[in-house]
Parts: structure tokens; C-alpha cells; sequence
């Protein structure tokens, strides 16, 4: 006799398999999958679905020649999904019978985008690295590759080209190839949509780099030009570095009063933008207006890391013109507020030296040795020492 152990069982299995033939038939379905050229895919995965049961048989697979079959398949409407890696998916609905030869599917899949199947984002991504990693040719090559990947008719592509084209650009920078980087930059102009907002950023970042060759090649009207094409697409408050950069390409053009004026206008504006001020102060004192620019020292901060350059250059000035006491003032300045830099020492201990005071200028120049011992002037202060004793 069967125990009720066995029985439930045995109820439990016959169950099981009831639900899982409820798809199957006599129905037979075939079909043939190609690329948009006619190309047979192979390995393309076929999932059948009958509708009216959420269920079917196992996935199968096309072979070389891009055909599959199945026998064996309720009647009904069933769905027909088909994937494969690289292209977009198809999914129809089919009425399948159980006698006859059954429908014939023929599908064509079409290629899908880089884009979307992330193989775009990781060569350019691959690119990026090799443009920080200084390895430029090969993050251009990585570029090109990556843009060979895109699909020209498709409306992202043409958001995309001006970022790889400026990328390009950069990589070319980085070799000194300028008129190779104004190319992919003007590329990259031609490309963007100027009345996109969201270019904004893109078409500011194109117009500094095109500024940098020209700064790099001491082209600097062409470069002043583009320089002022990015203050359009910058917040005025970080206008100030590009309007100091101007600035500098007047002055190397020997047109140091317009620097001026450039600079004092930042100034006046805002009093803290330190850069500007020591900028305003060597071009004060380059063009003989040392006591102008006294009045601008008072602007600098009290702070550690400030370049004393601004304030020694005017002492410098006057010490070479003969006026130690003014010289020996800006020293006094400069080491006031950066005691623990070295060269105002080094310049206080001259200009105590040229006085006569030469106790003050043996306390300068140990003092200069103790902040910079392997400093380009510690030879000249050990023979002064020498000297003085």
C-alpha cells in the first residue's frame, strides 16, 4: 500500500508537470535573422512566450546561417523576442497553429549605437587616461577610435563630437602642435550649437585653449581676441584671472599703461584680488611710478604664502636708483609681512650694507642663510659675512 507521504508526493509532481507543458502543442515556428546588409547573425537568443500563459520553452539560438526552429508549440499567440549583443532587440507577436508549416519570421536587427551599449563611453574613457597619464599620441589615436564608433545620423553624436574634438585639441596642446590644436578646436565651434545653454561651458573651455596656443606662440593680439570672447561666457566672478591675463598681453606688447588701466579698474572693484594688485604694482614700478605704487602695497595682505616679488621689487627699484631710505621702507614692508621668506633679507642686508650699517646687515644675511641655505644668493651672503666682519 502507498503511504499518504507518497501519494501527496506523486499529486505534487504530475502538478508541476501539467503547469509546465501547458505551451506545448504540435505548432511549429521558424524564422531567419539578418543585419540591416542581409548578413545571417549567428547566435542570435530566440525567447518564445505564449501570451495567455506567461510561459514557454528554453531560449534557442540561430546557427551560422542565422535560422531557427522550434516544434512543438501550442496554438496561440506567442511572442517572439530576439537579442543579441551589439544590436538593438526585436519583440513581435506571431499565431501559431498546430498543423501546417507554421510562420516564417524573418528579422532584420539593427546595429545598435555605442551609445547605449557603453562601448563609446569606455574608449574615451580609456582616452582620458591616457591625456592625464601624458601619453598624448595614444589618447589621440584612443580618440579617433572612439569617434568611429558613432553613428552620424544619430542627434547625440552631434553633442558629443565638439567634447571628443576639443579633448583632441588639448592633446595636441600638451605636444606644442598649435596649429593641429586649432584645427580640432575649430572643429569642435563648427560642430557645437552656440544657442545651447548647456554649450556654454564647452564653447568658453575651446575659446581659452585656442588663447593658449596664441599665448604660447607670443601671439597676443589673436590670443587677446579669444580671451575676451570667454569673459562673454564666464561669471563675472571668475572674470578676473582671463581680465589679469589681458592685462599681461598689453604689457608684453609693450603697451604697459593699458595693462595698467585694466588693472587698476579690477582693483577698484574689488581690493582683495591680491594677483591683480602685485600685477599693478610691477607695472607701476617698471614704469617709474614707484610712489603710485606704495599705495597699492597697503592693499596686500598680511600672509605666509604671499610673494614678496610685489613689494622687493619696488625696493629694488629704489635701491638701484640710490634711495636707500625708500628702499630700506619696502624692505621693511616685505619682511613685516612674509618674515619668513628669504630674499627680503638678502635685499635689506644690501641696502644696510650700502648704509654702512653693517651689524644690521650681518643679522640680515644670517637670517637669510638660516630661511635659505642652498638659495642661488647664499655664496654672495657668505662673502658679504666675510666682508663685514
Amino acid at each position: 500500500m502507498i503511504s499518504k507521504k507518497w501519494i501527496a508526493l506523486i499529486v505534487l509532481f504530475v502538478t508541476l508537470s501539467l503547469e509546465a507543458q501547458v505551451w506545448r502543442g504540435r505548432g511549429r515556428i521558424r524564422g531567419e535573422v539578418t543585419d540591416e546588409n542581409g548578413k545571417p547573425i549567428e547566435g542570435a537568443k530566440i525567447t518564445l512566450i505564449l501570451i495567455r500563459e506567461n510561459a514557454g520553452p528554453d531560449p534557442i539560438y540561430t546557427n551560422k546561417k542565422g535560422r531557427w526552429s522550434y516544434l512543438g508549440l501550442v496554438q496561440g499567440e506567442w511572442k517572439v523576442v530576439i537579442e543579441k549583443d551589439g544590436y538593438y532587440p526585436s519583440e513581435g507577436i506571431v499565431q501559431v497553429q498546430e498543423y501546417g508549416a507554421g510562420p516564417n519570421i524573418k528579422t532584420k536587427l539593427v546595429k545598435a549605437s555605442a551609445l547605449d551599449t557603453g562601448e563609446f563611453q569606455q574608449e574615451v574613457g580609456k582616452a582620458d587616461e591616457l591625456l592625464s597619464a601624458g601619453e598624448y599620441e595614444k589618447a589621440i589615436e584612443k580618440y579617433n577610435a572612439a569617434l568611429q564608433m558613432l553613428d552620424n545620423n544619430d542627434p547625440r553624436a552631434k553633442v558629443i563630437y565638439p567634447q571628443v574634438y576639443r579633448n583632441i585639441g588639448v592633446a595636441y596642446v600638451y605636444m606644442k602642435s598649435y596649429d593641429k590644436a586649432r584645427e580640432y578646436f575649430n572643429k569642435a565651434l563648427e560642430m557645437v550649437d552656440k544657442n545651447d545653454p548647456k554649450m556654454s561651458k564647452l564653447i568658453t573651455s575651446i575659446y581659452q585653449n585656442i588663447a593658449t596656443t596664441y599665448l604660447e606662440e607670443k601671439k597676443y593680439k589673436e590670443a587677446r581676441s579669444f580671451l575676451e570672447k570667454t569673459l562673454e561666457g564666464i561669471d563675472p566672478l571668475y572674470q578676473v584671472p582671463i581680465k589679469n591675463t589681458i592685462a599681461l598681453t598689453y604689457h608684453e606688447e609693450g603697451n604697459t599703461e593699458k595693462a595698467i588701466e585694466i588693472l587698476k579698474g579690477i582693483v577698484d572693484t574689488d581690493p582683495s584680488q591680491v594677483d591683480s594688485i602685485e600685477l599693478l604694482i610691477q607695472f607701476l614700478v617698471d614704469t617709474g611710478k614707484e610712489e603710485e605704487a606704495e599705495q597699492y602695497v597697503a592693499l596686500l595682505p598680511k600672509a605666509s604664502d604671499l610673494d614678496p616679488n610685489a613689494i622687493l621689487n619696488i625696493g629694488i627699484k629704489y635701491y638701484n636708483e640710490g634711495k636707500m631710505e625708500k628702499a630700506l621702507e619696502m624692505f621693511n614692508e616685505a619682511i613685516k609681512r612674509v618674515p619668513d621668506k628669504a630674499d627680503p633679507y638678502y635685499y635689506r642686508g644690501l641696502c644696510h650694507m650700502r648704509m654702512q650699517k653693517n651689524s644690521e646687515a650681518k643679522k640680515d644675511f644670517q637670517k637669510f642663510l638660516e630661511l635659505a641655505p642652498d638659495h642661488p644668493k647664499a655664496s654672495e651672503a657668505r662673502e658679504f659675512l666675510k666682508y663685514i666682519k
